[in-house]
């Protein structure tokens, strides 16, 4: 079993796309939405991602590579999303890819990074993100505190 990645990050992003997936598999169903973030990638960003994305970033920054996607498939987070004086919530949010490319070196543009998370369905937060399409968002995410409990040990 692959461990979890920590990661505590406050970014600005913009939700650029939110989308609802229903799944029934043997009578369950099973509903999630798909969030893409925008933004820079820069590197507060990179550090929270791990030394591949650092690496990433370098080599976006210096020409050496046009796009590259990081997975995120370790991540399991909590998110604060706050818009518009709107504020939500999401527990178990899951990292699945940071997209990023290369900016534009002619127009002085930074690299960009897209990053994907899927969490289970929850209204409040399918409301907050579908009205606050588009628009600048503060996201506060903060790992999953996971504990193995110990038994007591018999002598």
């Amino acid at each position: 079993m692959e461990a979890t990645m920590n990661i505590d990050i406050r970014i600005g992003a913009q939700i650029n796309r939110v989308q609802g997936s229903v799944t029934v598999k043997e009578g369950v169903i099973k509903r999630t939405v798909v969030v893409t973030l925008a933004r820079e990638f820069d590197m507060p960003l990179a550090a929270a991602l791990g030394k591949d994305a650092k690496k990433a970033l370098d080599m976006l920054e210096s020409g050496s590579l046009a796009e590259v996607t990081i997975p995120m498939s370790r991540i399991e987070a909590t998110a604060t999303f706050s818009a518009n004086a709107d504020q939500v919530k999401i527990i178990g949010l899951r990292g699945i890819a940071c997209k990023a490319k290369a900016g534009d070196p002619d127009e002085d543009e930074p690299p960009t990074a897209k990053l994907t998370f899927e969490f289970d369905w929850e209204k409040a937060a399918w409301v907050f993100l579908g009205w606050n399409l588009s628009a600048m968002a503060e996201v506060e995410i903060a790992s999953m505190q996971k504990e193995l409990i110990l038994g007591e040990s018999v002598a």
